[in-house]
């Protein structure tokens, strides 16, 4: 291809190259975002639309046989107090149940499928007596069946077992079964309908308990294992039901891959991990020092039979880590505390872990959020190899506010696709929470940082109307500077004059960008042949019913850096080699296509091929052009078409043929897209 700018990273030469900027890194920044992320719904929360709203925990989302996903919100609905949802891959939204306090209020747990096909899940609040449920509920259900009604240590209605005397005092075992109160973590579930959870609270007191109920779903079923509450152990009676492991506030629950033994997390002080029969008995397997991590607010375990988790605190940053160990407890390892040198990755990863396999990829990645942090401090989804560390996070994206949502604390999941799906806790259009959704197609990493394009003059249709779009502005003779460290630790600017600057103006963008060459005798016949610039050779169109699209994208000088698995990004605004600035609302591109390969590092080839031109007498010059097609995406939308040709004659360049177009199919332009990428070897859009 061509341009300004050029990659004095990716070769030894500096200064001017025959091509566009390339963005340079600035050592020791770290892998820049290439994550592909769609907003898919915003909450329009407890107002008008009565919506749910709040995703307030990392409560689980299950993914159900129909490929719709279903969980909680702890707000909004009908009646405020939260609701059982479904939502679609595209974004549509159903409520299944509003919470009225009479089955329950302000579910934090979410869902879980069951081998039964029935969603379980628990509320925080109401109830009998205002304390939580468990519940179940059929995909295709309207309404929760409740399984237990939690007590707290409440008597009311309860009858103490027969003893042979007037008056009977309540057994240890009944004492024990009414303890539990307030459940936040999704229950697991197992065959025959038999449940195990964890409540945080038990006899009002924060310690809490592990319990487990089965068909019949009464007071017969339900038992709790054991409370963590360690004073118990003073009481004789109560001492056999004391939990072996010293711990308060329980969070997450999870089963190993037989449903034979249990594995969970407390986050009171700083926190443990432990592991459970199904009987109850319970041993340590990690306490929390801060150092390793503190709140550790989720569990997960991987397909290499390791445990991982997270920590909300902690860590050498104070704003929490990713950790694994063995099942044993042996080999716990702090993997990442989310610094990279001295960059800050993120804070508080408060919501769980999914393990996922890019397409086509052998290595296997786990995928998680952060509540605060990244580049506009309100959460990022970052990804890491199951042996990675500090240096092998990468941090997919970074949230925004309106457009994706902020302050993600749900744990995510891999649903129809392949594609990472999640709900943000605000955000949106409403600020009231955000659906969202990511390819887990692994592009090949960019270190690179935005451009300075500034200046300009407002550019004209081919009948001198100046360009006048809603969402678009383009500028000629625009100017893109960039400063950056080059392969000898040498700071260096670049700078190109006479660019052409194109800007889309919506929530979530990016640009994509095709471009087709020709080279024209003086009487206007089409010549065949290639042309070789920094970015690969390229044929020439030699009639306009077979144009030869190109993905517009530098390829050549970084394919050494490109790791086997990884996919190119066509991404204008996330590639090396484009100069660009981005921004959560807004896109700038600037590109000046040249026709000829660079010759040395002193860029003599100039921004026009050396021969074929004729200065005195520009009829007799050859003209070289460059068509260019940029997309701009919108939330994975196309919403808007650019088309502009830059021309070389007689030694002169212009731009000509400008126009701004809204698709009339944008599906269908979204399609044309994907067929010109696969063509050219690059990953899908979504």
């Amino acid at each position: 291809m061509r341009r300004q700018l050029r990659a004095f990273l990716a070769s030894t030469a500096v200064g001017l190259l025959a091509g566009r900027p390339i963005q340079t890194a600035l050592q020791p920044a770290p892998v820049q975002p290439t994550g592909r992320v769609c907003a898919l719904h915003s909450f329009a929360g407890p107002g008008l639309f009565a919506e749910p709203a709040l995703f307030n925990n990392p409560g689980a989302i299950a993914v159900g046989s129909d490929s719709n996903l279903y969980t909680t919100s702890q707000g909004g609905g009908k009646n405020g107090l939260g609701a059982i949802v479904r939502l679609t891959p595209s974004g549509e939204v159903k409520t299944l149940f509003d919470f009225d306090r009479t089955l329950g209020a302000s579910p934090q747990s979410g869902l879980v499928l069951g081998p039964d096909g029935y969603l379980y899940g628990t509320t925080y609040a109401g109830g009998h007596l205002g304390v939580g449920t468990l519940f179940r509920i059929l995909p295709t259900g309207s309404k929760p069946e409740i399984l237990w009604h939690f007590r707290n240590g409440n008597v009311t209605r309860l009858l103490p077992e027969p003893c042979g005397k007037p008056i009977c005092p309540y057994t240890p075992r009944q004492r024990a079964d009414i303890s539990a109160a307030y459940p936040v973590a999704p229950p697991v579930v197992l065959p025959g309908g038999i449940v195990y959870g964890v409540t945080q609270y038990s006899n009002n007191q924060g310690f809490g308990v592990l319990y487990t109920t089965r068909p019949p779903y009464d007071s017969t079923s339900f038992h709790a294992l054991c409370i963590f509450d360690q004073r118990m152990l003073a009481d004789p009676e109560m001492k056999p039901f004391v939990c072996k492991a010293p711990g308060s506030f329980p969070g997450a629950l999870i089963a190993n891959a037989g449903g034979t033994e249990l594995y969970g997390t407390t986050h009171g002080g700083n926190g443990t991990v432990y592991r459970a029969s199904l009987s109850g008995d319970m041993t340590t397997l990690h306490t929390f020092d801060l150092t390793g991590g503190a709140k550790p607010y989720n569990l997960l375990l991987a397909s290499n039979g390791r445990l991982y988790g997270t920590t909300a605190n902690g860590g050498d940053t104070g704003g929490g880590t990713i950790w694994t160990m063995e099942t044993s407890g042996a080999g716990f390892r702090v993997m990442s505390s989310f610094r990279v040198n001295s960059w800050l990755q993120g804070l508080n990863p408060v919501g769980g872990l999914v393990e996922a396999r890019p397409p086509g990829n052998i290595e296997t990645f786990l995928y998680g959020t952060t509540k605060y942090g990244g580049a506009a401090g309100r959460g990022t989804i970052f990804r890491i190899p199951l042996t990675g560390d500090s240096l092998s996070l990468r941090v997919m994206h970074d949230f925004d506010m309106w457009y994706t949502g902020r302050s993600p604390v749900v744990t995510p999941v891999i649903g129809k696709g392949g594609r990472l799906y999640g709900l943000t806790y605000q955000g949106g259009s409403y600020d009231y929470s955000a659906l969202w959704s990511m390819s887990t197609t692994k592009l090949m990493d960019q270190n690179f940082h935005d451009a300075y394009i500034t200046g300009g003059t407002p550019a004209k249709d081919d009948k001198g109307v100046y360009i006048s779009d809603p969402m678009v502005k383009v500028w000629t003779n625009a100017v893109a500077s960039q400063t950056g460290v080059d392969a000898r630790g040498k700071t260096v600017t670049s700078q190109v004059l006479g660019g052409i600057r194109v800007q889309g103006n919506c929530g979530n963008p990016h640009m994509v960008q095709f471009l087709y060459r020709e080279n024209l005798t003086p009487l206007g016949y089409r010549l065949p042949g290639t042309i070789a610039s920094v970015s690969g050779t390229y044929d020439l169109t030699t009639h306009p019913d077979t144009i030869h699209w190109n993905t517009d994208i530098v390829r050549k000088q970084f394919e050494a850096g490109r790791g086997l698995y990884d996919e190119l990004n066509a991404y204008f605004d996330q590639s090396v080699g484009a100069g660009h600035t981005r921004a959560a609302n807004y896109v700038v591109i600037f590109d000046k296509p040249s026709f000829g390969e660079f010759q040395g590092e002193a860029g003599a080839s100039d921004l026009f091929p050396p021969s074929g031109q004729d200065a005195l007498n520009p009829a007799l010059s050859q003209t070289w052009r460059a068509t260019a097609r940029d997309f701009l995406i919108c939330n994975c939308q196309v919403a808007k078409e650019i088309w502009w040709t830059r021309e070389v004659k007689g030694g002169k360049a212009s731009y000509t043929h400008i126009r701004v177009e809204t698709p009339a199919d944008p599906a269908a332009s979204l399609r044309w897209i994907n067929e010109q990428l696969n063509k050219n070897g690059y990953a899908a859009i979504p």
